[in-house]
């Protein structure tokens, strides 16, 4: 008989008779499985960096907005106040938006950062020991 590679176990096919069908079966499912897991691992490590992209993104397009204020000279004085006053606004709702969300990012890359060098350090006394 053969043995499944990560020995899990799934009802709707572990009632098949043993044969080569039912162990690719529980193969495709286990890669299936795992492939998800992968995913959302992945999703949940990648964010962080998403995050900071998007915001640095924001940022940049913010400063271009800021740097050609009062260049257009079909703006009235009044008009180029008002875009100064939305491109504040903005920068307001970017600081928000920044201070919201690096809270929860730095405590969560905190702990990840925290069980890294737990789990590597148990793994170099496993070497030493």
């Amino acid at each position: 008989a053969h043995k499944y590679p990560h020995d899990s176990y799934f009802p709707i096919i572990d009632w098949l008779p043993e044969s080569v069908f039912q162990f690719w079966l529980h193969f495709v499912f286990e890669v299936f499985y795992l492939q998800i897991l992968l995913q959302i691992n992945l999703t949940n490590d990648a964010f962080p960096g998403i995050y900071i992209r998007a915001l640095r993104t924001h940022i940049k397009l913010l400063t271009d907005r800021v740097s050609r204020l009062g260049l257009n000279p079909d703006l009235s004085d009044q008009e180029n106040f008002e875009e100064l006053v939305d491109c504040i606004v903005s920068h307001q709702e970017l600081i928000q938006i920044s201070d919201t969300v690096g809270s929860i990012l730095s405590l969560t890359t905190f702990f990840q950062f925290t069980i890294y060098a737990a789990i590597l350090c148990v793994c170099m006394l496993n070497m030493f020991v």
